[in-house]
């Protein structure tokens, strides 16, 4: 089982660091495995994690004009 550092977590969920450290702390994302000071994330847990906020959010996003809110965008 391969471990993910927040940078890598971050990535796959296409944000930066800060972002994924605010999700942490508002409770968005899994808790992580703590080896000391170092936080950790089991790569099929974010896999599952992810997969579980595709299918919340309707699949991906389909019919949306690319920018994530659903609206249409204006011409």
């Amino acid at each position: 089982m391969r471990m993910l550092s927040l940078k890598e977590v971050a990535e796959r969920l296409g944000v930066c660091v800060r972002m994924a450290e605010i999700m942490l702390a508002e409770g968005r994302l899994p808790r992580p495995v703590r080896f000391g000071r170092l936080r950790r994330w089991s790569e099929d847990q974010m896999d599952a994690f992810i997969v579980a906020e595709v299918a919340r959010a309707g699949g991906g996003g389909r019919g949306t004009s690319g920018h994530g809110r659903g609206r249409p965008r204006s011409k």
